[in-house]
């Protein structure tokens, strides 16, 4: 899955640390054909959620929250995966 770069990496450019974090680890990498993997692998799916909400809050108070909808909606899926 690929999801647009300008719309992200102005997102990026306003959370501290998170370009950082997202060039050292491949945060959208497919899970294994064996399942499981990623966050999913090792956290239930109400730990996802807190995190999920935790990340999203923070998100919104750093780049806004007109910015942080914009790049969760540019991305199929995302919100449903994450209980959003």
């Amino acid at each position: 899955m690929k999801v647009d770069a300008a719309t992200v990496e102005p997102w990026f450019a306003k959370l501290p640390g998170a370009d950082q974090l997202a060039q050292q680890y491949d945060v959208m990498s497919a899970a294994p054909a064996s399942g499981g993997g990623g966050l999913r692998g090792s956290l239930h799916m109400a730990q996802i959620q807190q995190a999920a909400a935790t990340l999203i809050q923070q998100a919104k108070t750093a780049a806004g929250p007109q910015l942080t909808s914009q790049v969760l909606d540019s991305v199929p899926g995302l919100k449903s995966q994450l209980g959003l």
